[in-house]
């Protein structure tokens, strides 16, 4: 269904400023157990498209595709940080919860 016509455009802009502009609280080892068992369940997931630039930072034909991943750090009721991945980068991250909660607002007004 296409909802285009629901979207609240200030706060998709918002949430394209925290994505454009998300700073982690800590970079986590490639093997952090805790991290991969969590991010196997995310809680949000954005994938991003984006169209390509070569190194002269002139547009190309082509499409970039990233992903990011985020999940909480805990399965208790009000976790503190999320883990988070960058697409297929081996090294998982953590997030505040302020930030976290900005990311997952509400793009759409209610019908």
């Amino acid at each position: 269904k296409d909802l285009t016509a629901l979207l609240n455009p200030a706060r998709a802009d918002y949430m394209l400023g925290m994505l454009e502009g998300l700073k982690v609280s800590r970079w986590l080892a490639p093997d952090d157990a805790p991290a991969t068992a969590a991010l196997l369940k995310p809680s949000l997931t954005f994938t991003l498209v984006e169209k390509g630039r070569n190194e002269a930072g002139d547009l190309t034909a082509g499409l970039i595709t990233r992903e990011v991943i985020l999940a909480p750090a805990t399965t208790a009721g009000n976790p503190l940080f999320y883990y988070g991945r960058m697409g297929s980068d081996s090294h998982p991250f953590l997030l505040d919860k302020d930030t976290y909660l900005k990311l997952a607002t509400d793009l759409l007004e209610k019908e």
